[in-house]
């Protein structure tokens, strides 16, 4: 903290209604000598944070609860470190203490800005109250969550080898959680990667003293210089720095850590580098779910990987080409795919231009992956892939900043009217007088206090959010799946129907995924719930919009102006469309997604993702699975030896097979499964006298098979208990 606190403002935020909070903050400040500000706040929400936060050249400390959570104090520090100029890149690091993977991770997921994720090179998650192998393990799905939400640059520092966990929560769980000869042997001996950096029980004395000053100075100093090279340390070994050899002695000493010296470096320089992530890491030795039945080929034989879509392999070839054989096919249908990649290709890279439903994947018959390059997969049909043993990975938030970019140029050239002015200007029009002018810019409007309605807060629009406000827009946006007060953390404003979204907007700009729930989301009767005269951008999907429905209200003024990045039906002959005809309409060829930098990003990222999947198991190894749910052959009806109706059964459901019992059965498996449970002759599931008629299967609307299952199996032991003589409420 000392340290890193030479080169920035340190500001400690507090919440008001803790006074202790505020009287350890001071006791920090005068114990380390800290120039520092004290910030009250209510919560991670308040808008002081996030003035705070839009300072770059910062350096934040929150001592604060998270809101709506009592039970322990967490801190958290998040260090933004300024921004390089010759390169505009930043890092970020964000320090969580005791945090419980099943509790706070989806509250963490929400509630951290979506620029700190974007930014982050590193998050490390510090000492956590569960062991390591469900830190690790990556199928959970909090950590899956957590994987999709981090900028794919970010890499996570909790990496413990297998054969040093059981030690190191040993260590850990020790009160004063030392830096002691037990940790450093086990950095010597390359067993422990990364590992929770706490100061000593009694600098945490310390700093809770109303009276700090008698605090033994020496004491005080070997704190001091531990935290700080504990920090430098961690933050050289991520880098691959080697410590400057000054600060190196001095630090060592001070602090008592000289047999730590060889953190991260070659003992004699012999030894080659540990890379971060290793197959002997617990990423790997965590139990995954089973292998696929056309998971990793143990003939010997190269794997073909293939390019469905496309031609130009110059990015993806010196990535795999040790492991596979990589081919392009440059077509539009499977009918186009030749024979040998039908029968023998492994893995599939994919675009957007090919459509693959489940009589395509049907044809396929090695296929055990494919990575939609991109992060929309509806031209995949998931489901399909995943009941053939398909895994499906999609290549997420490389281009947020290209299709928000895009979208905010879309929405100035409507209201500046900038494309139209330059084609004015193309076609030899002669305008000088203010007469001409106000002829040919006509329809031109001031931005300024104008209402812009976002559909979708993911992080396309929260980027967008934020651009727009500095153009002097009033944000308002509609997105029903995220938490409440996210809206304090941006800014803006909340409306919680689409319908007040469309009402109250000037300009409304589409940002959601499609699905059957929401195809023409903008049709004819919400055009007409729409602000007249407002303008309306879709960067998104081009199901979202009633083409026919918006030529007519474009035609009709009621809509003033439009710009489409995507279309319907692609690729698009305008010519031949119901927007042949439309007035001031923007059409630009799905491009919104594109630059040189992200193009290059996502398809490194695509072949890394093949990679992890021809040489770990699937889909285990992918790290942004989107079918995980639809691979039921990666269970065996048992996880982590756990049935999983043993929470709703402790002494076992007599009418099913636990051997064969599916954790993702559908609902309609489930019932299929009581059906025939109700018409066997098990004891336990009928009464005394064998009828069957006891046993109650509610298909009530809205109720899960799921529930009518544990309904069932209560009513039928109820009603063998009672046939039994035994006490029906025990029973229930």
């Amino acid at each position: 903290i000392k340290y890193l606190g030479k080169a920035s403002r340190i500001f400690i935020i507090n919440l008001p209604s803790r006074p202790d909070r505020r009287t350890e903050s001071i006791a920090l400040m005068q114990t380390l000598d800290l120039q520092a500000s004290i910030v009250p706040a209510y919560s991670i929400h308040s808008p002081d944070i996030l003035i705070l936060n839009r300072n770059r050249n910062s350096l934040f400390f929150k001592l604060t609860e998270l809101a709506c959570w009592a039970s322990h104090m967490r801190v958290w520090i998040t260090i933004v470190n300024k921004t390089f100029s010759e390169n505009c890149n930043t890092w970020s690091i964000i320090f969580e203490d005791d945090i419980d993977l099943e509790i706070d991770l989806p509250y963490i997921i929400q509630t951290i800005p979506y620029p700190i994720w974007n930014h982050a090179d590193l998050i490390y998650l510090g000492h956590c109250a569960n062991p390591p192998g469900k830190l690790i393990y990556e199928t959970s799905k909090h950590m899956y969550r957590i994987h999709q939400a981090l900028h794919p640059s970010c890499t996570h520092a909790y990496i413990i080898r297998s054969d040093a966990a059981k030690k190191l929560v040993k260590l850990l769980s020790k009160p004063s959680r030392p830096i002691d000869d037990s940790i450093i042997k086990l950095v010597n001996d390359r067993q422990l990667v990364a590992y929770s950096i706490h100061p000593p029980l009694a600098i945490q004395k310390a700093v809770s003293k109303t009276n700090p000053s008698d605090v033994n100075k020496t004491n005080r100093q070997s704190w001091i210089y531990r935290i700080r090279f504990a920090i430098y340390t961690f933050l050289h070994w991520w880098n691959g720095v080697k410590i400057h050899n000054k600060l190196q002695k001095s630090a060592f000493a001070r602090a008592n850590l000289t047999k730590a010296k060889s953190w991260r470096l070659n003992s004699g320089g012999s030894n080659p580098k540990k890379p971060r992530i290793d197959s002997n890491s617990l990423l790997s030795a965590i139990p995954s779910r089973m292998p696929l039945s056309n998971g990793p080929s143990s003939s010997g034989a190269r794997p073909l990987v293939a390019l469905l879509d496309g031609r130009d392999c110059t990015i993806e070839m010196p990535i795999l080409k040790d492991i596979a054989t990589v081919a392009f096919c440059d077509a539009q249908s499977t009918s186009e795919i030749h024979e040998k990649v039908l029968n023998e290709a492994s893995a599939a890279l994919v675009w957007h231009a090919i459509t693959l439903k489940k009589e395509d994947l049907a044809k396929f018959k090695a296929l055990k992956l494919i990575v939609r390059i991109g992060a929309a997969y509806d031209n995949i049909d998931i489901k399909a892939a995943g009941d053939q043993g398909i895994a499906v990975s999609n290549i997420p938030s490389l281009y947020v900043e290209e299709m928000a970019d895009t979208t905010l140029s879309m929405i100035l050239n409507l209201y500046r009217r900038t494309a139209w002015l330059a084609q004015t200007v193309k076609e030899g029009k002669r305008v000088s007088t203010p007469e001409q002018i106000r002829e040919v810019a006509a329809g031109c409007a001031r931005i300024r206090n104008e209402t812009l309605g976002i559909v979708g807060l993911g992080q396309v629009g929260m980027a967008v959010s934020m651009r727009a406000k500095v153009f002097g827009f009033n944000v308002i946006f509609f997105d029903p799946y995220l938490s409440d007060g996210i809206e304090k953390v941006f800014g803006i404003t909340r409306v919680f129907t689409l319908q007040d979204l469309l009402y109250r907007s000037d300009c409304v700009t589409l940002h959601c995924s499609l699905n059957e729930h929401n195809h023409h989301l903008i049709n004819d009767f919400t055009i007409k719930q729409m602000r007249p005269g407002a303008f309306l951008v879709n960067v998104s999907r081009g199901g979202l919009v009633d083409e026919t429905a918006l030529a007519a209200a474009l035609k009709d003024g009621r809509i003033r102006g439009a710009a489409l990045d995507v279309l319907e039906n692609e690729p698009y002959n305008i010519a031949a469309g119901p927007l042949k005809d439309a007035n001031n309409l923007l059409c630009t060829p799905r491009t919104s997604w594109y630059s040189e930098a992200s193009s290059q990003e996502i398809r490194e990222n695509a072949a890394h993702e093949v990679r992890r999947g021809l040489t770990g198991k699937l889909p285990g190894a992918l790290r942004y699975c989107v079918n995980r749910d639809y691979l039921s052959s990666a269970y065996d009806g048992v996880l982590n030896g756990v049935s999983p109706f043993s929470s709703l059964f402790p002494l076992g459901a007599p009418f099913l097979s636990q051997a064969a019992v599916n954790p993702l059965l559908s609902d309609a498996s489930i019932q299929q499964t009581l059906a025939a449970a109700a018409n066997s002759s098990t004891p336990s599931l009928l009464s005394s006298a064998g009828n069957s008629s006891s046993v109650v299967m509610p298909l009530a609307l809205g109720e899960s098979a799921l529930q009518s299952a544990v309904k069932a199996a209560a009513a039928a032991a109820a009603a063998h208990g009672s046939n039994n003589g035994g006490d029906s409420n025990g029973g229930d």
